[in-house]
């Protein structure tokens, strides 16, 4: 009968569960997406107004200001003045080293309306300097109307058809293609879709990889890791081309379309984790702003997220944000590292309790003697067998660095010489872990020995997902896009990136393990 209960209430909740999947997908519902993400952001930021916020936004602040700027462009009819001179201070007087955060920085100058000398002077010493995505920012400046006296639409169209690789996509390196590359790459060619058969042949066989790519949970991942990013690259992309991701089959699987995938990835009202039972990521809420916005414009007929037309904003959007309500800024737990308890202790406290609860109740109820005679022997085995079994904590068992099957050795490093100097928690030589060899067990993968190398010495190690698609967020505290948004870990094997995540990375004997600190997705290494 109990049993028959609890299916029924599981029954009942999914019933109850599945029209929020639906709302969450609907037409209407993506521009609600969208406010909730700039009312979160707003909140953060204690500001009552879109506004004022960014006339107060300091252009050297960290945490992609500048993309959540470039989306509000392309989404409301802001006054931008305040925001620019504040980005162009800070580019007179700040060396920007990577050639696609200079690129970056002139398309969130163009999209504000802005004719500003940095745009040409990064352009022509930044294009193709940085691999596939420099030649990418680059179309998106020739498409909104720069004149390069080097390069123009179709030489770079050219030089980006001829990277495409044999299943369709595009990618930072490797013969495997990514999907939030070929996304972007499409989202720069799409303005040349109609007039060029090149250009339509090689999107056509993209769009092909990518609807092959997806998963059929209807899911995207990057380097193994399944995240709500890959699908926003995905919907500006489609949304560039005409194509309603909403509709089209080809973007549906199971009947999960790219926004009810997102959707699973929603944490609070606009904030979005970049993997399942991850921590809020704000990289990953501005990309599924940016998505929101892209497939708006679509739907309104506009120009696409990246052409900037004259007058082609949405109507004024200030009332949709500008409420004064839970103004005060939403404050995050800061991590800390697990205390260490007593777990003997505790499972034995635990087992008294529960115990003694038993006894009680049997007491109560005025059972058999002998049952309560049973309980205490129950009670002083499980204690008996607690004392004797061995019993570790996480940072214990990690600690741990004996291996029965041991196949060979490795090494491994773990250096941030790109940022030295840049804040006072950073190594100023660079080094976080010297190269030290370390045994390996069949099937162990270059997270493995990251983990156990960490939490030997006591290191910071914070990750999201697991097993096969285990993602590292952050090691001794320096974490991804702290220092840009192309900034994150990256890890070599043999001085070769991988394709895969770290966790799927089964090492052999003698394989050498590089972690590096990248400001450019890698291509500074």
């Amino acid at each position: 009968m109990l049993f028959k209960r609890l299916i029924s209430i599981l029954t009942a909740a999914v019933v109850l569960l599945f029209p929020i999947t639906t709302v969450a997908a609907s037409d209407n519902a993506i521009a609600d997406v969208a406010e909730e993400i700039i009312k979160c952001e707003l909140n953060k930021a204690q500001e009552i107004s879109v506004q004022n916020w960014l006339d107060n936004m300091s252009a050297s602040e960290s945490g992609n200001n500048e993309w959540l700027v470039f989306a509000l462009s392309r989404y409301g009819k802001y006054n931008l003045e305040k925001y620019v001179s504040s980005l162009k201070e800070y580019l007179s007087t700040e060396t920007v080293s990577a050639a696609s955060s200079r690129l970056k920085y002139s398309l969130v100058l163009m999209a504000s309306r802005c004719d500003d000398g940095y745009i040409a002077e990064a352009f022509e010493s930044s294009i193709g300097k940085q691999g596939i995505m420099s030649w990418v920012y680059g179309l998106h400046i020739l498409n909104n109307g720069f004149i390069s006296e080097k390069h123009t639409c179709e030489s770079v169209i050219e030089k980006l058809l001829s990277l495409q690789l044999s299943d369709g996509g595009w990618a930072i390196n490797g013969e495997r293609s990514d999907v939030d590359v070929t996304a972007m790459v499409l989202q720069s060619l799409a303005t040349w879709y109609d007039d060029n058969e090149a250009v339509a042949a090689s999107v056509d066989k993209a769009i092909s990889f990518l609807s092959s790519s997806q998963k059929e949970s209807g899911d995207y991942s990057s380097y193994g890791v399944e995240n709500p990013e890959s699908c926003a690259q995905v919907i500006i992309a489609l949304s560039s081309l005409g194509i309603d991701c909403m509709k089209d089959e080809r973007f549906i699987k199971n009947g999960n379309n790219l926004f009810d995938v997102i959707s699973k990835y929603e944490l609070e009202k606009g904030e979005y984790c970049h993997t399942i039972g991850g921590k809020a990521n704000r990289n990953a809420s501005i990309q599924v702003l940016c998505a929101s916005i892209a497939y708006l414009r679509m739907q309104g007929a506009k120009a696409s997220l990246y052409v900037f037309e004259e007058s082609d904003s949405f109507d004024d959007n200030e009332s949709l944000v500008s409420s004064e309500e839970n103004k005060d800024s939403e404050v995050s737990e800061p991590f800390v590292e697990n205390s260490k308890v007593n777990v003997r202790a505790v499972i034995i406290v635990s087992i008294a309790i529960i115990g003694i609860i038993v006894i009680g109740v049997l007491l109560v109820k005025k059972r058999s003697f002998k049952n309560v005679i049973l309980v205490v022997v129950v009670m002083a085995i499980s204690i008996a067998a607690t004392c004797m079994i061995d019993i570790q904590t996480t940072d214990e068992h990690h600690s741990k660095t004996e291996k029965d099957n041991i196949v060979g050795q490795v090494t491994i490093t773990v250096r941030c010489d790109k940022i030295v100097g840049m804040d006072s928690h950073i190594p100023q030589n660079g080094v976080i872990v010297s190269t030290i060899e370390c045994d390996i067990a069949s099937g162990d993968t270059v997270y493995d020995v990251l983990a156990d190398v960490t939490s030997v010495n006591k290191i910071h190690l914070e990750t999201n997902g697991s097993g096969q698609n285990v993602y590292v967020e952050g090691i001794a505290n320096i974490y991804e896009f702290d220092y840009g948004d192309l900034s994150g870990w990256v890890y070599l094997v043999n001085g070769e990136r991988a394709s895969v995540s770290c966790g799927d990375y089964i090492l052999n004997d003698g394989d050498k393990i590089e972690w590096v600190y990248s400001l450019e997705l890698g291509n500074d290494i």
